[in-house]
């Protein structure tokens, strides 16, 4: 079994292994100005260390405007400790292209080395 110790500095190698940054926001409904509410994404996580993977189960993918467009489920895994949670929104810019998913739910387990989320990409 891994002391707390250890599995503090696994979590800071995970982390320096996490290649791109991302913003994490979430929805809140706020005034319009007259009266009104909108909902609107409030980013309360940026510059976090995170990576996407595309989980294609050997299916490859799809084109899309030019582009290939993963057709299977994606993870993005955030530095260890960020309080995402479903229904949130992450932006995660990746070689000069932003892309935006949004959480459809966080993979819990014992002694994680990062935050796990299954999320979609928003187009």
């Amino acid at each position: 079994m891994l002391s707390e110790r250890e599995l503090t500095e696994l979590r800071v190698v995970a982390t320096r292994a996490l290649p791109d940054r991302a913003t994490v926001s979430r929805k809140e409904r706020v005034s319009d100005g007259s009266l009104g509410y909108i909902d609107t994404w409030v980013p309360f996580a940026e510059g976090v260390p995170c990576r996407v993977d595309e989980d294609n189960d050997g299916r490859g993918g799809v084109v899309v405007g030019g582009q290939v467009s993963s057709i299977g489920e994606l993870t993005i895994r955030l530095a260890y400790g960020v309080p995402v949670k479903e229904g949130d929104r992450v932006e995660v810019r990746i070689n000069q292209r932003v892309r935006v998913f949004d959480v459809q739910r966080v993979v819990e387990t014992s002694f994680a080395t990062v935050t796990s989320a299954r999320v979609t990409e928003v187009r």
